[in-house]
């Protein structure tokens, strides 16, 4: 099997996805799952669509702002429409309370980040 950092060339990701999970969405979910918390960015910003989609996974839209806030604190800016999408169907404080959740995942991940509130959408 791969090692997690192929899924995320674009060229390689459909070969990826039939020959080492047999297609299946689920599989290639938890290979993002586990990336996104070893801290892989590219599996951080994926997860967040999956979450919103529903694909591989039951749609969750806390789990989908959660991993789309923080790929976006690390730098990702290609999710920025989602993260408005997201945080505008639930309440002010909903939004908040994920946004230190991520706080403390960077806090907890990587030491020498600096998240702060206010820069998510």
């Amino acid at each position: 099997m791969p090692p997690p950092r192929m899924l995320w060339d674009s060229a390689t990701f459909r070969v990826t996805r039939k020959a080492a999970f047999g297609g299946t969405r689920k599989k290639l979910f938890a290979w993002f799952s586990k990336a996104a918390d070893d801290g892989n960015l590219a599996a951080q910003s994926k997860l967040g669509f999956l979450y919103w989609g529903g694909r591989g996974v039951s749609k969750d839209s806390n789990k989908a702002y959660f991993w789309t806030v923080l790929a976006r604190a690390r730098g990702d800016q290609g999710n920025k429409d989602l993260a408005a999408v997201l945080s505008s169907g639930m309440s002010r404080k909903q939004a908040t309370t994920i946004e230190q959740q991520a706080d403390i995942w960077l806090h907890d991940h990587q030491p020498h980040a600096k998240p702060g509130a206010g820069r998510y959408n």
